[in-house]
């Protein structure tokens, strides 16, 4: 058994409906959005459907992103379903 190797997970990933609101507010297409950065639009469709969540460089391009960005609009609670196109 190893002890002391593993970091704790971080709770510090993006909800599915902020990835949608941060895209929609700069006004990108999740083509754009992906190329922008450097990432497939196919991980930005499943960010904003919840199947996984943006990491490393992703989530900290993100973070970055939202920080340059200023608030965001986030979806009433009971509106949080984000329709995608696909």
């Amino acid at each position: 058994m190893r002890t002391g190797t593993r970091q704790p997970k971080r709770a510090d990933g993006m909800a599915p409906v902020e990835v949608a609101a941060l895209r929609a507010k700069l006004g990108l297409t999740q083509e754009q959005f992906a190329a922008t950065l450097g990432c497939t639009s196919r991980s930005v469709r499943g960010w904003e459907r919840g199947e996984h969540r943006p990491r490393g460089l992703a989530l900290a391009a993100l973070r970055e992103m939202e920080r340059a960005a200023g608030p965001l609009q986030l979806l009433e609670p009971h509106l949080r379903e984000v329709v995608v196109p696909t």
